[in-house]
């Protein structure tokens, strides 16, 4: 449980307090083309449990050993981070108002 209140002058401005929870979920596969040279693919899920939120997350990654002490690797994936927990617990008048707040994704590379 995540409480943080602001007062002033025996006032609630804010009240960060609520429970929630974050599940996750990931698995991959190797496939080797080559002994040098292989491919690497995953799935990753995230479900938050707050606003029912969820994310299925693609992964690929390429690595080709060159040497015994060099590689190239090329790799791509999509991730999701949720926002700071006090965002999703905001209220006013007793009402969550970013409650439906969507994680932020973006493709790394």
């Amino acid at each position: 449980m995540t409480q943080m209140n602001t007062t002033y002058k025996n006032t609630v401005l804010n009240d960060f307090s609520g429970n929630s929870g974050l599940l996750k979920a990931y698995t991959q596969w190797q496939h080797y083309f080559h002994r040098s040279f292989f491919m690497t693919a995953g799935i990753h899920g995230q479900y938050y449990v707050l606003n029912s939120d969820y994310s299925v997350e693609p992964r690929l990654g390429f690595k080709w050993n060159l040497t015994d002490v060099s590689s190239i690797s090329l790799a791509l994936g999509l991730y999701s981070q949720l926002q700071p927990r006090r965002a999703y617990f905001y209220k006013d008048a007793g009402e969550l108002k970013n409650k439906s707040l969507k994680k932020t994704k973006s493709w790394k590379r």
